[in-house]
């Protein structure tokens, strides 16, 4: 084998010996593989076998950890980072080490592809340590070409430049970072075409950033103004630029229109609810103003228009206009008293008798009427008091004490059976219907009675006071 037997020790010589005796059998055709071999050994070669054992059992304790810290904590592989520093030069060994990465690579490309070319990147990595490079090179084309497949790109060539121009078509920009690695990888082997090419497609990554970032804050910018629908638009092309951010506000800015929208049917319905409740208050208070119209009409149809101050006496009524038009209404009662007395000439008797009622002008007995009717909407009158008589049944010049009394009871004149006095009067708009105009009268004993222009009854049955019961019974109005 040309080696000098003078410079090897006899061990070494004899062990020569058997291996170029074997060689020779191979030349000649002999199959060797049943023949003894007596080779000799010392204690340097036990030394050497033993740390040949102990190399071969951390490669493969490294690799199974390795492989168990990818499978369940996607950890990269620590073993070959430092196959140079225990394996020197031994391809065998090397070869059946990445053998079995790859091998793990692989089945893991259906639930993890995405991680597979950054792992066969570190592979490489860890193999540019070595004298020979050709390992590290097939690492790197491994990686490459499986980018590709991911993005369904099948390449025949095997130049790695023509790897790497295949990239530029489907580059994004979740893809800076391995690009960066694999810069730093080719500038460690020294491939300055491969470098140049790499940052050309970094430059790329950088305008994507930025296109990504202008869609971005347009998103932003949408979505602070309202305007949903551009919003998600330009959302939605950051998110085809890879923008880390897009898919999220994506989520938010639907989240936000969906409210959007709820809120403005929430308001649309309200409006509605608005609308309809006004227009049921509008109606209503329609329905009852003719139904306060209608019962005006029915009370005194003239009362809404001016009242002429008409007298047959010369009698001026505009005090009583004034009054009753201030809702002055006791004022305006004792105002009536007056001119009545006075047209019939009664001051001196404080009442009228049943032949001043019977002679008391019509033109005037409106006129106070009218008055009181208009002023009070409706509600009072000598009218009113005439039309509550003859409803409760009353009739023409017929006295009957019961119709009287709850007459007496309808227009607030009696409580608790009892006639009232002049000074428990209701003098507001509020009083019962008919309730005005009233008169006071003496009663024997000096008490202060309701005459209501109507019928006082005091002991022995007699009455006193103008006779109610006589004018509204004989009078028309």
């Amino acid at each position: 084998m040309g080696k000098n037997p003078k410079l090897i020790n006899e061990l070494d010589t004899h062990n020569l010996e058997i291996l170029e005796e074997e060689e020779q059998l191979k030349i000649f055709g002999i199959d060797t593989s049943d023949l003894s071999r007596r080779y000799k050994i010392n204690n340097k070669d036990f030394d050497v076998f033993y740390q040949f054992l102990i190399t071969v059992h951390a490669l493969f304790a490294g690799l199974t950890i390795d492989i168990h810290y990818l499978i369940h904590y996607d950890e990269t592989p620590l073993l070959p980072q430092l196959l140079s520093d225990l394996v020197v030069g031994d391809k065998q060994i090397i070869g059946g080490i990445f053998s079995n990465y790859q091998g793990v690579y692989q089945s893991l490309a259906n639930e993890r592809s995405a991680l597979i070319p950054e792992l066969f990147l570190d592979l490489a990595h860890s193999l540019s340590h070595l004298s020979d490079q050709s390992w590290a090179r097939e690492q790197l084309n491994s990686s490459v070409r499986y980018w590709l497949s991911l993005r369904g790109v099948t390449k025949d060539s095997n130049t790695f430049l023509d790897l790497l121009e295949a990239t530029r078509s489907f580059l994004t920009l979740q893809d800076k970072d391995y690009l960066e690695k694999l810069k730093q990888f080719l500038a460690r082997l020294g491939d300055t075409e491969g470098v140049r090419k790499v940052a050309s497609l970094l430059s790329e990554t950088v305008e994507l950033q930025k296109k990504a970032d202008d869609f971005y804050n347009g998103g932003i910018y949408h979505l602070e103004n309202g305007n949903y629908e551009r919003s998600i638009a330009d959302f939605e092309q950051a998110q085809s630029y890879r923008h880390p951010d897009a898919s999220r506000m994506l989520v938010e800015v639907r989240k936000q229109q969906d409210m959007a929208v709820l809120a403005k049917q929430l308001e649309e319905l309200e409006r509605q609810r608005l609308e309809q409740e006004k227009r049921q208050q509008e109606q209503q208070a329609a329905e009852q103003a003719k139904l306060q119209a209608q019962k005006q009409q029915e009370v005194k149809p003239a009362a809404s228009s001016l009242v002429s101050l008409k007298s047959a006496v010369g009698m001026d009524y505009r005090k009583l206009q004034d009054l009753l038009a201030a809702g002055k209404w006791k004022e305006a009662d004792e105002e009536t008293n007056r001119v009545m007395l006075a047209i019939a000439k009664r001051e001196f008797w404080g009442f009228l008798d049943v032949e001043s009622i019977d002679h008391f002008p019509c033109e005037d007995l409106r006129t106070i009427d009218q008055l009181w009717v208009k002023y009070s909407n409706g509600r009072f009158g000598f009218s009113v008091q005439k039309r509550i008589y003859q409803g409760l049944g009353g009739t023409l010049l017929t006295y009957n004490k019961q119709i009287w009394e709850k007459f007496g009871d309808k227009v607030g004149w009696r409580l608790f059976w009892s006639w009232l006095g002049y000074k428990d009067i209701t003098f507001d708009k509020a009083a019962p219907e008919g309730h005005l105009p009233v008169a006071p009268v003496e009663a024997p004993g000096g008490t202060r009675l309701v005459s209501g222009w109507g019928v006082v009854f005091v002991r022995g049955g007699r009455f006193r006071g103008l006779s109610s019961l006589t004018l509204i019974s004989r009078r028309n109005f």
